[in-house]
Formats: structure tokens, C-alpha cells, sequence
């Protein structure tokens, strides 16, 4: 329902008085006709409180234009934030309703909060396109392979050349590694073996011999360890 339209509702159903009484904000907000943060609801307000008589007593006596102009333009100058169209267009509804004019022209609606348009410019931005060639890996040419059970773990030949190429052979042992590795192993057998003796030399009441042997075992313990090693 567009606000002119509402105006006549409400005068036609509560008579012109709500003028007068101060009423014509309460009467359109039955009629759903202000949104959120609307200028039109500010001006009724206005003429509720300050003007609703005078344009009254204005609109019910001939001639009123120029003291209806008057009072116009005074509204506008309180107000100059909001769009003098849009207070133009209210109090044309109000001489609408009133039967003071049969048509009147309605301004278009604002959208609140609407996204801003970019500007857009008249030259295209043309990207230079770059003359680097792709990369590419190179292809290597890899003999067939055999599925046997002995190369079913092997990867593909196209996916062959991302895999590290490891070539692992162990060392082979030397002589002084040899002997290290004996040297080792006896005097762990030495080690096990002076254990031994002193456990059963101290069960045997040897306690001399036993400590003795645990003496010995904690001597070849320690060449094992920082020698050996």
C-alpha cells in the first residue's frame, strides 16, 4: 500500500480530525506503511505535534495554497538531512486525501543498505600473456617389465624416475673388525662366567673367592664398555 493511499484509508475511516487530534502517525502505522529508520514517520510526527492543526484549519478554509506552501517549505528548512521530494510527496498525500487534488506524482523508494555498484571503467585490462614454456619432466624410456612374483613390488616405469635412486651395498668386514668382534664376545664370556663363580663361591660360604670373582667381573665390565666399544 503506498502512503497516499493510506492517508485517504484513514480519513475516509476516522474522519480528518486525526489532524487535529494529533492521531495521523498511530492511524498509518496501523496500516503498516512505515519501515525501519523512515523519513515519512519523522514528518508525521512532526505535523502531529507542531503543524497538525494549522494544516487543519489551512486545508478546511479557500484559499490555502499559498499558506499550505508556507508551511511546506518551513518543514523543509527544520529538516534539510531528508529529501525535500520526500516531504513534498507527504503533504501532497495529505491535500490527496483531503480531496484537494485528484493525482499526484509518487517518488521512487530508496533501498537501505544497498550494495554499492563498483564503478566500472571504459578500457579493458589486457594481461599480458607470458611466453614461458610449460614445464615438462622429460620422458625416460624404461624397458618393459615383467610381472613375476619377484617384481610385483616394483612402482610403474612413468612413476619410476620420482623415487630415490638408492644403491646400498654393505660394507664388507675387515680384519680388525673381526677381531674386535671376537675380543667382544669373550670377555662377556669372561664377564658371565666371573658372575657365576662368585655367586656360587658366596652360596659355598667362599666369601673371598666370590668377591674376588665379582671383583674381576666388574674389571672385564668396564674394558667391555670403554674399550670394546
Amino acid at each position: 500500500m503506498l502512503f497516499h493511499e493510506a492517508v485517504k484509508i484513514v480519513f475516509d475511516t476516522f474522519s480528518r480530525s486525526v489532524l487535529r487530534q494529533g492521531r495521523l502517525t498511530a492511524c498509518l502505522a496501523d496500516c503498516g506503511v512505515f519501515d525501519m529508520f523512515d523519513d515519512k514517520r519523522t514528518i508525521c510526527l512532526l505535523i502531529d505535534k507542531n503543524y497538525g492543526v494549522t494544516l487543519y484549519d489551512c486545508l478546511s478554509h479557500s484559499p490555502y495554497k499559498e499558506k499550505f506552501d508556507n508551511i511546506v517549505k518551513q518543514v523543509q528548512s527544520l529538516y534539510p538531512q531528508i529529501d525535500p521530494i520526500v516531504i513534498e510527496y507527504i503533504f501532497q498525500s495529505i491535500r490527496f486525501a483531503w480531496g484537494k487534488i485528484k493525482t499526484l506524482r509518487v517518488p521512487k523508494e530508496k533501498e537501505l543498505f544497498a550494495p554499492q555498484k563498483k564503478p566500472t571503467t571504459s578500457h579493458r585490462t589486457i594481461r599480458k600473456k607470458s611466453h614461458k614454456p610449460p614445464i615438462t619432466h622429460p620422458k625416460r624410456r624404461s624397458a618393459p617389465v615383467r610381472r613375476t612374483r619377484q617384481t610385483l613390488h616394483r612402482p610403474s616405469p612413468q612413476y619410476r624416475h620420482y623415487l630415490p635412486r638408492t644403491n646400498y651395498q654393505p660394507s664388507p668386514i675387515t680384519t680388525k673388525a673381526r677381531r674386535k668382534r671376537t675380543a667382544q664376545w669373550l670377555v662377556s664370556s669372561l664377564i658371565f662366567l666371573s658372575i657365576l663363580v662368585g655367586s656360587i663361591s658366596l652360596l659355598t660360604e667362599l666369601n673371598t673367592l666370590g668377591l674376588a670373582s665379582y671383583g674381576a667381573a666388574a674389571l672385564l665390565l668396564w674394558i667391555r664398555v670403554m674399550r670394546l666399544r
